[in-house]
């Protein structure tokens, strides 16, 4: 989660946030399918951390 965290957060600085979650969210559905985990708590940070990246820039979002 760390990494998805960090890596998400740092794309959302250079690229929209929406397109961030968009490109993520099937990737962290079939990873978690795979492994047999909870999505919600990853799809939760991809969110989070999304916006905390998009907020870092002048044309992101707060």
């Amino acid at each position: 989660m760390y990494v998805l965290v960090f890596v998400s957060g740092l794309l959302s600085a250079f690229f929209i946030n929406d397109t961030v979650c968009l490109i993520f969210t099937p990737f962290i559905l079939e990873l978690t399918k795979r492994m047999n985990i909870d999505p919600k708590p990853y799809l939760l940070a991809l969110c989070m951390s999304a916006n905390i990246g998009s907020v870092a820039t002048i044309t992101g979002n707060p």
